[in-house]
């Protein structure tokens, strides 16, 4: 049995093909963290109607437009008369640091219900960018089996599973408060200060399915579409200047597409350029620790904490994508 299986082993090896590809990468987007908190007017003389409340919401939002550098590895092989089986294996690191602003963006407001109807008037009462240096790793792993049709077009169906992890520190705050009725202040404090840092880790199981939309014996062109149902991001900031800190685990789906055109350039090398979308949105609690005095407020609030606190963490960015392939 064992010589069986090593002869099998040895048979599939001879129709194996490895690839190897350097990647590099122009990304673009940002990853937007949303946080919602309800206060509560009971006992307390509001004047609000009936049936409605205060809110507040606020949102941070990191830039992720950097270059990306990476590698990628893959070996296929032939695992029947019509059928084929693929494993990949990919890591990469940013190169650059982000031409965008972090935006903090507040808003206060009153939020109202009506039977299963909920409406919320939001005054948004500041606004501000800090500089933002990133350091982004991540990797991926994933199988796939091929040689289906689809519409007349050949497919491949597999699973991945996504691992990125961002560490952000933003310095200096630039922009402007207000209140409602007064004119705006303009704010510009800090400078090169550190004033908060962001570290969040998204962990994406994806289901794709591979097109090939085209192929040559010079070009190839091919699609892909994924769905991520089981999507995790671990959020953990420290507001430097406020002495806060904040851990949310929230949970949700994922949404992704790209396109890919293969030039064979010779017998063992090809040119790849890839165009991709994803779309990322969770949902979660935070709990957020004051572990010393804030000095923008008037109370000291050292040991104060907010805890489930509805949050959101969702992430848009798409890439353009340049590698040089290389067959054995």
């Amino acid at each position: 049995m064992l010589f069986f299986v090593a002869m099998l082993y040895a048979a599939s090896a001879l129709y194996a093909q490895t690839t190897v590809e350097p990647i590099l990468t122009t990304n673009y987007g940002s990853t937007l963290f949303r946080m919602e908190m309800n206060f509560p007017t009971t006992g307390i003389d509001s004047g609000l109607p009936a049936n409605s409340g205060l809110i507040g919401r606020s949102e941070l939002e990191y830039p992720l437009d950097v270059f990306l550098t990476g590698l990628r590895l893959r070996r296929e092989f032939q695992a029947g008369e019509n059928m084929t089986l693929g494993g990949t294996l990919a890591a990469w690191t940013n190169l650059s640091q982000p031409e965008s602003k972090m935006m903090d963006s507040d808003w206060f407001g009153i939020q109202s219900s009506s039977g299963t109807t909920t409406s919320t008037v939001l005054f948004k009462f500041s606004y501000t960018e800090s500089r933002a240096e990133l350091r982004w790793f991540g990797g991926e792993a994933g199988i796939d089996m091929g040689r289906y049709s689809l519409f007349g077009k050949a497919v491949r169906y597999g699973l991945a599973v996504r691992y990125d992890r961002f560490t952000l520190k933003m310095f200096g705050v630039q922009g402007w408060q207000r209140q409602p009725g007064d004119s705006s202040i303009l704010v510009d404090d800090y400078q090169d200060q550190l004033v908060l840092t962001y570290a969040l880790t998204r962990i994406v199981p994806r289901l794709f399915s591979e097109v090939q939309l085209e192929g040559n014996g010079r070009v190839s062109w091919k699609a892909t579409f994924s769905g991520s149902p089981a999507s995790m991001a671990f959020d953990h900031d420290d507001h430097v200047l406020r002495k806060k800190m904040a851990d949310t685990f929230a949970f949700g789906f994922g949404l992704g597409a790209s396109t890919e055109v293969c030039f064979h350039l010779a017998r063992h090398v090809d040119l790849s350029t890839t165009a991709d979308l994803f779309y990322l949105r969770t949902k979660g609690n935070m709990d957020q620790y004051y572990y010393g005095d804030d000095p923008f407020t008037s109370v000291d609030e050292t040991g104060l904490r907010y805890d489930n606190v509805e949050n959101r963490i969702i992430g848009l960015a798409g890439g353009l994508s340049l590698g040089m392939r290389c067959l054995f």
